[in-house]
């Protein structure tokens, strides 16, 4: 469904962020996390089990220890960047522009509620999983059976180009880790999108490059081969990457950054957080559905 430009309303949408570094907060943000079907596939009751009695009670204290690790002084990294490329999109599209998570504030409810007219929602992931993207789907049609969705296209050249921008340090071997998801979870081609990503913006570098999965949880079989696997297979100058993320957050900060620095020598490569190529690909991708 294609909308009239001056009546259309874009909604931007991340994966979420605890409201603070608090251990009630961070608590809160895992719960909702993890207990949504489409992350951790259980029947509700085993679901529920396993994250309230087992998951969370064992991982908020750490989790939010490493939260305050990458907290800024605005607030989540997350939310800082979002509200930041949502304003830059805003003047260069000339629509109102709204940044909601699918987890904690700002809510999806929250946000569709202000937006009276069409709304264009964008996942902010480059590659789909039923995970993510799925989730924030299947979120919004809940409260906007009408809305019209723009997803993010996972060698779509501009963003390759904004990846790409990134890159100002030299190195012997780029490792580009993305996030990880459980194998049997691979129904919707995420690993052949991470890939086809990995192989354009190779490309665009004009470098060899590896492939690795990061972000594991549980003892259930992931995407391989696993960060912490390849990267001490590698020599000299190591920079890693990770274009699964659109903006530096608690998985590329804390933990490409400072859990595995230890096993590589080389620079952490940023997201495109508010990079003006990343607002000029966000707003080609939209305006191919306006």
């Amino acid at each position: 469904m294609q909308h009239s430009a001056s009546s259309s309303s874009i909604l931007l949408v991340n994966l979420g962020s605890p409201r603070s570094t608090h251990p009630y907060h961070v608590f809160r943000y895992l719960t909702e996390f993890l207990t949504d079907p489409c992350v951790i596939e259980l029947p509700f009751w085993k679901r529920q089990l396993l994250v309230r009695g087992l998951i969370v009670p064992f991982r908020f204290l750490e989790s939010a220890a490493n939260y305050k690790k990458v907290w800024t002084e605005e607030g989540s990294p997350l939310i800082v960047w979002g509200e930041k490329v949502r304003l830059l999109l805003e003047k260069s599209l000339n629509l109102p522009v709204h940044l909601a998570m699918r987890y904690q504030k700002p809510s999806i409810k929250e946000a569709l509620e202000r937006i009276k007219g069409p709304v264009i929602v964008v996942p902010l992931f480059p590659q789909y999983a039923d995970a993510t993207t799925g989730s924030i789907v299947q979120e919004v049609k809940k409260w906007r059976p009408d809305a019209t969705f723009a997803f993010l296209q996972p060698d779509h050249p501009t963003m390759i180009r904004a990846m790409a921008a990134q890159v100002t340090e030299d190195f012997d071997h780029l490792l580009m880790s993305f996030h990880g998801l459980p194998v049997k979870q691979d129904r919707t081609g995420y690993r052949e999108a991470c890939y086809q990503t990995a192989a354009a913006l190779g490309k665009e570098l004009g470098r060899p490059y590896h492939v690795s999965f990061q972000s594991r949880l549980g003892k259930e079989p992931w995407l391989e081969p696993y960060t912490s696997d390849v990267l001490p297979t590698l020599e000299g100058n190591v920079a890693v990457m990770s274009p699964s993320f659109v903006a530096d957050c608690v998985e590329t900060t804390y933990e490409l950054g400072m859990e595995y620095r230890p096993l590589y020598k080389g620079p952490l490569i940023s997201c495109m957080n508010d990079h003006p190529i990343w607002i000029d690909s966000l707003k080609e991708q939209i305006e191919a559905c306006l």
